[in-house]
């Protein structure tokens, strides 16, 4: 490959902007969409007898990072396989890599390799999660990019591999000397714990500046507080537990990992200490109460009723509390029962009305909303089993409990509201549908782009259309529609489908139903949100005016819903100086819009008049 070339008529190498032992990097721009992106080569017989594995192993990281969606990880948006080489098309990563930045600094203060580690061994839980999981096997600082944001992103997955259950140990022993497990070196299959592993060689240099590869103590203990002795013990802990030459002897999930970096006083031996006495408290009450049976179940029921207390103080502070705040009490509160949706409601409702939903608030939501997902969904779903079998017994006395008291589902407060309301705001349908319309309006994590926000909230939208909630499984399968139609279309650059008829009815349709939607929408800065989706919305109609033509869409069904978009700009009242700017802007582009689809019916319509000739001449 040379600079200057085209690759597929499309992308223009610029510059090389790294080599390595299995491949070449290129920075090279998109000639029709003006956009950078990276093209990484391997030339296919330059191996010497090793080039099957070396292309194996490149083919498989395209593949594997097909179906990866996470802002630490680079996109691949195109795969070219030449006779002498294969290029893959990706993210072109701007920043710089901590090898790089290790160099200049030495080393780093612990609080900020802290948060990296964090930021780490998240990705690594995502990749871990996947189906099958995904073993990366090559964590290292040179191939973790800091971005000029601050994130960090994960490259390099030339030699990750797919775990398969059958096997012993891998066919191949890949890696880098000093930050690979020792059973990458085959003496058994490399799985999540080898990744924790090297995770944990990265953050060891990182705070150090020593290299694993010089490491006189590598697969020993590590005296990382004789080195810095300024580190605190909580961190030497979790560090040690994570490079035990044995994987049996270090974390065995990421997630177990993370909850030790989100609670580091938990690894200080005076707490530990204090658990231990809480613990010999705990069946000491145990012991008691089988001896006293009675007092014990009482005990039970003052236990509980205190959780009660507790939770329902806890949903129902002051709604003038800062957000930090609130937030801190919903998370107490599904601590105590998450299985119930009230918290989860709540601290949605918090992050809305704070107008601010970004990297950080997501990781807090997705902790709580993954580790109770199914707890949630099983108590709703027997909310609903047990609201059918009271339907039946209420339809035979209708008349006699018309007007008399109500019912509730659970008797933790008073202030409840009625079965009937409890299915339509308390369940997991209900969060499912928050939450994605959380994420596709006000999320700003990853690349801040909107088709992330969409691709996170398309799950959630999932849940709530399968939820069996009626109240919002309408609404929620036309917000699934439209992610599902951009996903499919817009933002896969790859793909060679053209949408049908039955595609764009399901778009415009979608489209009116969020517009409506919309008007009830309320959280900070709720104007300035509403015109960036009303823009969203608009630029799709217009993008693809040209296929719904061809395929035999009205004309008037999309200029009703431009229409109505552009009646909802309008009226909109807004007084931000930003949102007074995007409004006008909006109304002077909506009106290009309507006139782009007069002229291109009108055109799709000429077009089939003179075919039509055509086709009775000949």
């Amino acid at each position: 490959m040379f600079i200057g070339q085209i690759l597929d008529g499309r992308y223009e190498i610029l510059k090389e902007i790294g080599r390595g032992g299995m491949s070449t990097v290129y920075m090279a721009v998109d000639v029709r969409l003006h956009k950078s992106w990276a093209v990484k080569e391997i030339r296919k017989g330059d191996s010497k007898g090793g080039d099957s594995v070396t292309v194996h192993s490149f083919m498989a990281e395209a593949e594997m990072m097909k179906k990866l969606d996470h802002p630490a990880l680079p996109r691949i948006v195109d795969i070219l396989d030449g006779p002498d080489s294969v290029c893959i098309v990706l993210d072109y990563v701007t920043g710089e890599a901590l090898d790089r930045l290790l160099l200049r600094e030495k080393r780093f203060p612990e609080s900020r390799v802290m948060e990296w580690f964090l930021q780490l061994a998240e990705v690594l839980e995502y990749l871990h999660t996947q189906t099958p999981p995904i073993i990366y096997r090559d964590m290292k600082p040179g191939n973790i990019i800091q971005t000029p944001e601050g994130h960090l992103k994960l490259i390099d997955f030339g030699i990750a591999r797919e775990y398969k259950y059958t096997n012993t140990t891998d066919t191949v022993a890949l890696g880098t000397n000093g930050y690979a497990a020792p059973e990458q070196y085959g003496h058994a299959q490399t799985d999540s714990r080898s990744d924790i592993y090297s995770l944990g060689m990265t953050i060891f240099e990182l705070l150090t500046g020593i290299s694993p590869g010089k490491d006189p103590y590598q697969y020993k203990y590590h005296p990382l507080r004789k080195i810095r002795p300024e580190i605190t013990e909580s961190t030497e802990k979790i560090l040690n537990r994570c490079i035990a030459f044995s994987p049996e002897q270090r974390y065995q999930s990421c997630r177990e990992l993370i909850f030790d970096l989100k609670h580091p006083e938990r690894m200080i031996s005076g707490v530990r200490r204090q658990q231990k006495r809480v613990t010999a408290l705990f069946f000491l009450s145990a012991a008691l109460s089988g001896i006293f049976c009675t007092g014990g179940f009482l005990c039970s029921i003052a236990a509980d009723r205190v959780d009660d207390l507790n939770y329902e103080k806890r949903v129902s502070i002051s709604k003038a509390l800062p957000c930090e705040v609130k937030i801190e009490n919903y998370l107490a509160a599904i601590q105590i029962d998450g299985g119930d949706a009230r918290a989860y409601e709540k601290m949605l409702e918090a992050y809305r009305e704070n107008g601010f939903f970004g990297e950080k608030e997501s990781r807090t939501f997705l902790e709580v909303w993954s580790q109770n997902r199914d707890l949630l969904k099983e108590r709703s779903q027997s909310r609903d089993s047990m609201k059918t079998m009271r339907g039946q017994s209420q339809s035979r006395n209708l008349i006699k409990t018309r007007g008399q008291s109500r019912d509730f589902v659970n008797d933790r407060s008073q202030n409840r509201v009625s079965w009937e309301d409890e299915i339509i705001s308390n369940d997991f349908g209900s969060v499912a549908f928050q939450a994605g319309i959380l994420y596709l309006y006000l999320y700003t994590g990853g690349d801040g782009s909107f088709r992330n926000r969409v691709l996170k909230a398309q799950p959630f939208f999932e849940d709530a259309a399968e939820s069996g909630n009626t109240v919002i499984s309408g609404q929620a399968e036309n917000y699934l529609s439209f992610c599902a139609f951009c996903i499919r279309f817009a933002f896969d650059s790859t793909s060679v489908l053209e949408p049908s008829n039955e595609d764009y009815r399901e778009l415009l349709e979608a489209i009116d139903s969020s517009i409506r939607e919309m008007d009830s929408y309320r959280g900070g800065d709720s104007a300035y949100v509403r015109l960036t989706m009303y823009e969203e919305f608009g630029n799709l109609i217009n993008a693809y005016r040209k296929g719904m033509a061809s395929t035999g869409i009205e004309k008037e069904r999309a200029a009703s819903v431009l229409d109505e978009l552009t009646e909802e700009v309008r009226a909109l009242p807004v007084t931000q100086e930003k949102s007074v700017q995007m409004q006008e802007k909006l109304l002077i582009r909506f009106a290009e819009f309507r006139s782009n689809i007069e002229r291109t019916w009108k055109n799709t319509q000429q077009r089939k008049e003179a075919d039509r000739k055509k086709n009775e001449r000949s």
